[in-house]
């Protein structure tokens, strides 16, 4: 059989049957689930009596609401210790692997999904969270469901889709000195806009120089929902294969494979779309909106107030206005007040590491309060066995236990009205986090330095300690 494109070719060979409604009901490989959006599915379950009906092909982690100081009963929430109560209940009566706060596989549900092949290429993977897609940085097809669709898999493990066009975007180049992943997918977003992939998917082909590491298409794909599209994915190469191989041996498992040829037979070039995005000229940037279109390059100008920017925002407020921000002055002109370095999108080992070699001998301002939170037990114990945690925490940042924290901040990790915050998450909505609180997202390493500088400020500003990590 000869498929349109590797997307085209995930998803037709997990056709269960096709619908009436124009949908395909397709089969689900891997249900991931966390504490905020799965307890409505398991209530509505019971109430039904019906059971779980792959309980081994489903995992759980709790992520969002555990405050991130401490894992400790005092400083959690009574609300949040209703959920994380419902959690331990509802894996334990269903069978479910829980990945509980504290334990060594624990983390955010997009980091540990790809650090222990709860998803492998080629799959299908769903979780009640948007940033799923954030799995396709190793060829597997994953997306956002809601709660009665986390109902629907949970039930029947399928779910009833309609098939999206697929776009091709061409990776070349090689990234300049401190550019990251990150500065990668802002400059697409702000370039082709929040709406460009809407009803579409995103088909990564990576030709860079160098290519890009697993971790760093993670960031891609994970913001390929602030692109518009539900889905994101690349193809799957030697990159792919070597980080499963990797996988497998640390947890050994030798049923974790990877066969990129295999994965690529039969797989044509028929695209709706194609991009071809040559990585060389982008520079680090950074948000100056309430969108991850509202982006410039770090030492850029504010976009000047004309009719494209003249849409109020959800707060009925002027984006210029509620982000305090002047037309045609420096971005870099701005203090801040807190760094946020962490998440689904940059809470990996890779961001962490090549953050504390940049930063290693400098110090936070005195103005800024700066935290680190890994993405996993196993990102924060790594970077605490090569001391990347000392080097951070001498330069003045705080260290986190594992969480989402500030990226949507329901956790207590909430920031005071009208705080300017430099953030490594992926949305800077208004009250993302905290009522009014002015959010600018950028890579780890321009956060970093914002931290260092006390305003936002350029990776190239910064004096390069030569001593490594």
């Amino acid at each position: 059989m000869k498929y349109n494109n590797y997307f085209d070719k995930i998803w037709r060979t997990h056709v269960v049957t096709s619908l009436p409604s124009s949908e395909d009901l397709l089969y689900i490989d891997s249900h991931l689930l966390h504490e905020v959006s799965s307890p409505q599915a398991f209530s509505s379950l019971k109430e039904k009596g019906r059971s779980v009906r792959r309980p081994d092909k489903t995992y759980a982690t709790s992520d969002h609401i555990i405050p991130t100081k401490h894992y400790d009963d005092q400083s959690i929430p009574v609300k949040a210790k209703e959920l994380l109560t419902a959690m331990v209940e509802n894996t334990a009566s269903n069978d479910i692997q829980y990945y509980q706060p504290g334990s060594p596989d624990h983390g955010i549900v997009h980091v540990i999904a790809l650090e222990h092949a709860l998803v492998s290429p080629g799959m299908t993977a769903v979780c009640g969270d948007s940033h799923t897609c954030t799995l396709g940085a190793i060829g597997a097809l994953g997306w956002g469901i809601g709660t009665s669709q986390v109902e629907h898999v949970l039930c029947t493990q399928t779910l009833p889709m309609k098939k999206p066009e697929v776009v091709k975007v061409v990776l070349s180049g090689a990234l300049s000195q401190f550019v990251t992943a990150k500065d990668i997918i802002l400059y697409l977003i702000r370039t082709f806009g929040v709406t460009f992939g809407s009803n579409k998917a995103l088909e990564f082909i990576d030709q860079t120089e160098t290519s890009l590491s697993v971790e760093q298409r993670a960031t891609i794909c994970n913001m390929g929902i602030e692109m518009g599209a539900r889905f994101a994915l690349f193809q799957p190469d030697s990159i792919t294969a070597d980080f499963m191989l990797e996988v497998a041996a640390r947890r050994q498992d030798k049923n974790i494979i990877c066969d990129p040829q295999a994965l690529m037979d039969s797989v044509g070039d028929s695209y709706c779309n194609e991009l071809l995005i040559n990585i060389s000229h982008i520079l680090p940037q950074i948000t100056w909106g309430t969108t991850p279109e509202e982006a410039v390059d770090v030492n850029g100008l504010v976009p000047a107030i004309d009719d494209e920017h003249l849409v109020k925002n959800s707060q009925g407020e002027f984006v210029h206005r509620y982000m305090g921000v002047k037309p045609n002055v420096r971005i870099n002109q701005l203090s801040i007040d807190y760094v946020f370095i962490g998440s689904c999108t940059n809470g990996r080992y890779e961001d962490l590491k090549a953050t504390a070699q940049l930063i290693k001998g400098h110090h936070v301002s005195n103005r800024v309060k700066a935290i680190i939170v890994p993405g996993s037990q196993r990102v924060k114990e790594r970077c605490e066995a090569e001391g990347i945690d000392r080097v951070f925490t001498d330069a003045g940042f705080e260290w986190h236990m594992p969480g989402c924290s500030m990226c949507i901040s329901i956790n207590g990790d909430l920031l005071p009205p009208y705080a300017r915050c430099v953030s490594t998450a992926n949305r800077n909505f208004e009250g993302r986090q905290g009522n009014n609180v002015r959010t600018h997202i950028a890579s780890p390493l321009t956060a970093a330095v914002c931290a260092i500088k006390g305003r936002i400020a350029s990776p190239y500003e910064l004096e390069v300690n030569d001593a490594a990590v």
